[in-house]
């Protein structure tokens, strides 16, 4: 099934990508050098975007990917294209807070070695990451190489998820909500954050199957119980609002689906922000930092200073989206075909 789009890309997909990311900037350019929150409703704001992240994660990898499985061939260009859409811009914010670390307080006088540059390059766990909401590339990470099973041997791959998100089920109900971000190994591997991965392919699954309408009568049906726990609870249970919100944010992202594929036009400014939603995501406390280390001199209130801070990190991300990170992409892209097509050049040459 081939989904319609008005202009190429799933947009409304899109324009929830960069609320997404924008609600996590919100989250953390809220909370002020004193740990005040300035703005109590954008507390929990990036918490549930980091969600919706990973059940578009699951969908996107799914339906891009899903008709491979059971096709060893498919692994490598799927690897390459998954090392390319989340390194190198990694990387590359990484080098600059290296350079910058003079406007971050939390990294003054901090030993940034060789060693340590090289756990945060491959995402090492087992401790706090310089790019601090970097944390959350580990899960994707992670869903990405458990997903490569499912190309490699179809059987083999289907059972070692279907164990993972068993696990990953089993330590929520038996030990509960972490007190956290976990950077363990162990922790990682049966966050709750990665039952998300497999809400965001059931709904490919469904589109592939045309029925976007029981999934989304579905994810409805799954949300009640837990709201009903959670009221019943006087909205103390956080177990039960956790459960609440994930079937909530598939049906954010059906919705979203649903618009894109009847061709209802996005706003074109919030499809751009979401084409540099990844770079905003990664660059914004490095953006902070600098942008609070200059308004800090100026006397201005909270809001205002929120505002020209969201603002700053806006404009970075999208000028580093379009003279960066989307030319680099492009490029990298293109990087094995452009060996396989030297190779047979060179045995072309040396068979005449």
């Amino acid at each position: 099934m081939e989904i319609k789009r008005s202009s190429g890309k799933l947009e409304w997909v899109e324009v929830g990508r960069g609320l997404a990311a924008l609600g996590v900037v919100l989250t953390h350019y809220s909370v002020t050098r004193t740990g005040e929150v300035t703005i109590p409703f954008f507390r929990s704001l990036g918490g549930y975007s980091v969600e919706f992240f990973f059940v578009l994660s699951g969908f996107i990898i799914f339906y891009a990917h899903g008709k491979e499985a059971g096709d060893p061939k498919a692994v490598a260009p799927y690897v390459w294209r998954r090392f390319v859409r989340v390194f190198p811009t990694y990387w590359m914010i990484l080098g600059l807070a290296v350079l910058a670390t003079n406007f971050q307080p939390t990294l003054r006088n901090v030993d940034i070695g060789a060693l340590r540059i090289l756990r945060e390059s491959v995402l090492a766990p087992g401790s706090t990451l310089m790019i601090g909401q970097a944390w959350t590339l580990r899960h994707e990470v992670l869903f990405y190489a458990i997903f490569s099973l499912m190309l490699l041997n179809k059987r083999v791959g289907i059972v070692a998820f279907l164990a993972w998100m068993g696990a990953v089920a089993g330590n929520l109900a038996i030990n509960g909500l972490p007190p956290g971000q976990v950077n363990d190994p162990l922790g990682i591997l049966v966050h709750h954050y990665n039952l998300d991965f497999l809400l965001g392919m059931a709904i490919a699954i469904a589109l592939r199957r045309e029925r976007t309408g029981l999934a989304l009568a579905i994810s409805v049906a799954i949300m009640l119980p837990p709201l009903v726990i959670w009221i019943a609870s006087g909205y103390q249970d956080v177990t039960a609002k956790i459960l609440f919100y994930k079937p909530l944010f598939a049906a954010v992202l059906i919705a979203a689906i649903t618009a894109s594929r009847r061709g209802v036009a996005a706003p074109r400014m919030l499809v751009k922000l979401g084409a540099a939603s990844y770079a905003l995501y990664i660059s914004h406390e490095l953006t902070g930092s600098v942008s609070d280390a200059v308004l800090r001199h100026i006397p201005l209130g909270q809001i205002p200073v929120l505002t020209l801070r969201v603002a700053a990190a806006v404009i970075f991300a999208w000028g580093f989206h379009e003279l960066v990170e989307a030319p680099v992409i492009e490029r990298l892209r293109h990087v094995p075909a452009t060996w396989v097509r030297r190779r047979r050049e060179r045995l072309a040459e040396a068979a005449a």
